[in-house]
């Protein structure tokens, strides 16, 4: 059955991601591809969006420079489907999705504040389709953050405003 085959999936990608949390990526791998193997025959493109978006989680998590290479990948592809699907439906998936690709951009070493501040004008859009009061305040204060530590695109420095706007993100 297609429900008990996905809800397996969530199991152990759920469990693969917290064993590498704790530090044990070898047991996350080992879950990892237990819970591929579940939905390897799978055709359904919202699932394989899904799936890639999954992988871009956890290749991101392991914060290796050739797994954040894999990671965006994996959130661009994902991304490619969901930006062609009824937005307000998928929401937490964009913003996931953006979330990560963010988080892939700022652990690179000189990374283009361009696309970083892009992707925050994305996830900030998507906001409005979500109730969740966490990920409204996960987005705040992680852009109160950018804006304090990197020159917004076009300035050579962070003017008063700016960090301003910053503090009163994350305050």
């Amino acid at each position: 059955d297609e429900l008990n085959i996905e809800f397996g999936y969530d199991y152990l990608f759920n469990w693969a991601k917290i064993n590498l949390e704790k530090g044990d990526t070898e047991k996350g791998l080992e879950l990892l591809n237990k819970a591929l193997q579940l939905v390897k025959d799978n055709n359904d493109p919202a699932l394989e969006a899904k799936i890639s978006r999954d992988k871009g989680v956890f290749y991101s998590r392991q914060r290796l420079k050739n797994e954040e290479k894999l990671a965006l990948i994996n959130f661009q592809k994902s991304l490619n489907y969901f930006k062609n699907q009824n937005q307000i439906k998928n929401a937490i998936s964009i913003y996931l999705i953006e979330r990560g690709i963010i988080s892939c951009y700022v652990k690179q070493p000189n990374y283009s504040a361009d696309s970083v501040y892009y992707h925050y004008d994305k996830l900030r859009n998507i906001l409005k389709y979500i109730q969740n009061p966490n990920l409204h305040a996960f987005y705040l204060c992680t852009y109160g953050r950018e804006l304090i530590t990197t020159p917004k695109p076009g300035t050579q420095s962070i003017s008063k405003n700016q960090y301003q706007e910053g503090k009163n993100n994350i305050i």
